[in-house]
């Protein structure tokens, strides 16, 4: 321990040591300042006295069990010597995904899936997750469930962000993979164990010396399991400090893993966890209620299945009606703004799309038109048109069907170029630039078709990712 905390670059750890010292000077002075004044006698006899100094050892004591926990964070935490392995274990060319990663700059793309939630929103359900992954006994998976838009990824987020970066617990995230349709490497299950590994290598010394030069990355699920997962973490284990924590991994949005692959992969993660073969980690899944999931959920205890759409209504605007407030700021204690609540109907997508709808006004002014607009919408939005849609997500369809709409309200005659324009944009592998999209429209006047583009793309903001750069890319939600 001693030569790994000797390492001139080791600032953590010392800084560490260095703070809790401090607190203990601090204590000591204060028995010091009791013992001056009177014998261990009088001490005892008097009972503020007395109660003073069992507060002050209560302190030290927690004090030390804090610290030894830390520092042996710190010291399987610490990396730095690994790099030479990393490079002979060719670690760092896996074929893993950076974009998985929970807080990785996904270059300059805006997505309403990657954020915490807003301050003093989805209070108790953090509060039970945090309390589960930082229990010793308690299962070692949780699982988050809910329909699309409820707010998964944004508690995900926060429970990632709040082990790795909070500095009053323990920071014991060690890996997360956020799978997403948007990219080709988020959505395949053969990414998600590579890009696990990879993570727990970069953040435990014990499981990166534990870890062997294997070609299992390219090989199937099963073999990934045992060969990149499995098999290191017990060696790592063997080493282990016993006062480590459990580790925590994220994994958000599996049914977003193309076709069944992340039922497979969840059904083997359960069958590895309960032979108990990994044993010291801890794993908070997400997902819909997809079907093929669901026939999972008999392998769960209740107390580790959240069904967010099982939230009280109240609860849920209450989140929803805090997270509006902070957002929109200008429509703060406004009678609009408690009926938008209302339209939102517990679903943090519809909130979240409003926000930046109303956000396209530049001033004031637009931005009430626009809300005016979205509470008091045209007569073919009143109709039931959206009966046969579920009930649940009904608000999300006809919001979508009403910025649609706005970004189509030209003559009827000038609408097919626009299809045409939204079709390359839609149609594109890659993001693309309003000039690509609208020069693949094959018109002599570019320009005028460029200003189009420009136009229809301000429209859609509210349901397009735009990357914020001067080529302006573009990739629809």
């Amino acid at each position: 321990m001693e030569d790994t905390l000797a390492n001139d670059n080791d600032t953590d750890s010392k800084d560490l040591m260095k703070a809790f010292a401090e607190k203990l000077a601090i204590k000591l002075n204060q028995l010091h300042t009791i013992f001056k004044n009177a014998t261990w006698k009088k001490i005892l006899q008097n009972e503020q006295d007395k109660s003073q100094l069992n507060g002050i050892f209560n302190y030290i004591n927690e004090e030390v069990k804090d610290f030894q926990v830390r520092l042996a964070l710190k010291v399987d935490q610490n990396v730095y010597n690994l790099h030479q392995l990393f490079d002979q274990l060719q670690i760092n060319s896996w074929p893993h995904s950076n974009k998985a990663i929970y807080n990785y700059n996904l270059e300059g793309v805006q997505t309403l899936s990657r954020g915490p939630c807003q301050p003093g929103t989805r209070v108790s359900i953090l509060k039970h997750t945090y309390e589960w992954a930082q229990a010793s006994t308690s299962p070692p998976i949780f699982w988050l469930t809910g329909h699309a838009g409820s707010g998964k990824s944004t508690i995900a987020y926060s429970v990632a962000q709040h082990f790795d970066k909070n500095e009053e617990v323990f920071n014991t995230l060690q890996a997360t993979f956020f799978c997403s349709r948007q990219f080709e490497e988020t959505k395949l299950q053969k990414y998600i164990i590579p890009t696990l590994a990879y993570q727990l290598a970069h953040h435990s010394q014990s499981y990166a010396k534990s870890i062997i030069k294997s070609d299992s990355v390219h090989k199937q699920l099963s073999d990934q399991m045992e060969d990149l997962l499995v098999g290191p973490w017990q060696k790592s284990v063997e080493s282990h400090s016993p006062d480590l924590p459990p580790y925590l991994i994220v994994i958000d949005a599996l049914d977003e893993i193309e076709g069944k692959a992340g039922a497979k992969f969840l059904e083997r993660l359960l069958l590895t966890i309960e032979s108990g073969h990994l044993q010291g980690l801890k794993f908070l899944v997400t997902s819909r209620p997809d079907p093929e999931l669901a026939k999972l959920y008999n392998s769960f205890a209740p107390d580790t299945i959240c069904h967010l759409q099982d939230v009280s209504q109240e609860q849920a605007d209450r989140d929803i009606m805090t997270y509006l407030h902070n957002a929109l700021p200008v429509f703060q204690n406004k009678l609009e703004l408690k009926e938008l609540g209302m339209k939102a109907n517990g679903l943090f997508i519809y909130a979240s799309t409003v926000v930046r709808y109303i956000s396209l006004g530049r001033t004031l002014g637009e931005q009430y038109e626009l809300m005016g607009q979205l509470l008091d919408p045209p007569e073919i939005m009143i109709s039931s048109e959206f009966s046969d849609m579920p009930k649940a997500l009904a608000p999300v369809y006809a919001l979508y069907h009403q910025i649609l709409s706005g970004a189509f309200d030209v003559p009827k005659n000038l609408i097919s170029a626009r299809l045409r324009i939204l079709h390359n944009i839609l149609s594109a592998e890659e993001h693309i630039s309003t000039s690509v999209a609208a020069g693949l429209c094959n018109i002599i006047n570019v320009k005028d078709m460029e200003e189009r583009a420009d136009d229809l793309v301000k429209k859609l903001h509210a349901v397009l990712y735009i990357k914020e750069d001067r080529e302006n890319h573009l990739k629809y939600v």
